[in-house]
């Protein structure tokens, strides 16, 4: 087999939807950082190849919900990431990154976040256990 998802990165400074076109990713959190007057204002460093995620703000609002607000604690995590395609910005399905499942959480969580004015939508996260080994990608 030739893979050649590889092929299709974007030439960006962070992870994109595009990006997953070829399949959801687990991803090893190295840090987070916080991004002064960025629009995006927190950026997940991964390890391996990966560009920075950073994650929009249901997301974010997420990730507190499960793993709580001190992302310090985030670093050495696990997240499967996959392209839901249904997410829309000014208007327009444009693609977005979410989460699908996560390590360290002792169970399935399931939130009610806000997806547009007026309009919550239920995420739910599976349980990701800690990979043993790097994932493909992943080069430390």
């Amino acid at each position: 087999m030739l893979d050649v998802s590889p092929t299709l990165a974007a030439k960006s400074d962070q992870l994109n939807a595009d990006d997953l076109m070829g399949g959801p990713i687990v991803v090893h959190i190295e840090r987070a950082t916080l991004n002064d007057g960025d629009d995006q204002p927190v950026s997940l460093h991964l390890a391996g190849q990966y560009q920075p995620w950073k994650p929009c703000k249901t997301m974010r609002r997420l990730l507190v919900f499960a793993w709580g607000r001190d992302a310090t604690t985030w670093a050495g995590r696990w997240l499967e990431l996959y392209r839901d395609p249904d997410v829309r910005f000014g208007g327009e399905a444009v693609g977005g990154i979410r989460i699908a499942r996560m390590s360290d959480i002792p169970k399935a969580v399931s939130v009610g976040l806000t997806a547009t004015r007026g309009r919550k939508t239920t995420h739910r996260v599976e349980v990701l256990a800690t990979p043993s080994r790097p994932t493909p990608g992943d080069l430390s």
